[in-house]
């Protein structure tokens, strides 16, 4: 009877421990490296930002910044509408980061990701530009207030350069749009390196694509509820 005792409460404390630990895997197949300067920011600061993603399912991401004085790593999952932080010691912008992530836990801060819709009014004006010379093919974006097209919000130049042997990259959804609505011409060797905001015909921000490769990395961790 003793022994029966002993056994049951083994089985229920086994049983507690598990309901309070929660075990998540996240697949990604791919990451992207861009350094970023935002000029409304610390006079343009860089930070580098790494993000793995799964091109199969949009619902999260993993975000890993760091500049000179700060560095964080965020898994964001719009499906289950939270953000879990890591703790990251040593970021290489590589593959590696993902064995490197401790101590997870769940924060309040959500990511949201907005899916903004390129205008078909003319609110617009697109230029596209091939430099054969330089292997280079420029898309400059000039928004307007209102279709008279006489009060300028900002332009965007989207910078694509020639490569022999490009991987698979992820385009975001605005440049995309953008491609679409005005049937704009690319080939399959155009990547996308960089992208420039400018406002009152000053550049905003400054976005470099370093890096884009595939991967086949399943993130398993436990989240002590």
């Amino acid at each position: 009877m003793k022994k029966k005792i002993i056994a049951l409460s083994i089985y229920l404390i086994s049983n507690l421990i598990n309901a309070q630990e929660n075990k998540l895997n996240y697949y990604f197949d791919s990451y992207d490296v861009t350094l970023i300067k935002n000029y409304n920011y610390q006079n343009g600061y860089p930070i580098k930002k790494i993000v793995f993603s799964n091109s199969k399912d949009s619902t999260y991401l993993l975000q890993i910044i760091a500049d000179k004085h700060y560095q964080e790593a965020k898994l964001y999952d719009s499906k289950k509408k939270q953000t879990i932080q890591f703790y990251i010691k040593d970021i290489s912008f590589k593959i590696d980061d993902l064995g490197n992530l401790e101590k997870p836990k769940l924060t309040d801060s959500y990511f949201h990701n907005h899916k903004k819709n390129v205008s078909t009014q003319n609110f617009e004006n697109v230029e596209f530009e091939r430099d054969t010379i330089l292997n280079k093919t420029i898309i400059h974006l000039t928004k307007y207030k209102n279709k008279k097209l006489n009060k300028i919000i900002h332009e965007d130049y989207f910078i694509f350069q020639k490569k022999q042997k490009p991987e698979h990259q992820i385009i975001n959804i605005d440049i995309q749009n953008l491609i679409k609505i005005h049937n704009l011409k690319l080939n399959k060797d155009d990547i996308l390196t960089k992208t420039l905001c400018l406002i009152n015909g000053k550049i905003s921000v400054d976005i470099q694509y370093l890096e884009h490769k595939a991967i086949d990395y399943n993130l398993r961790f436990t989240m002590n509820n």
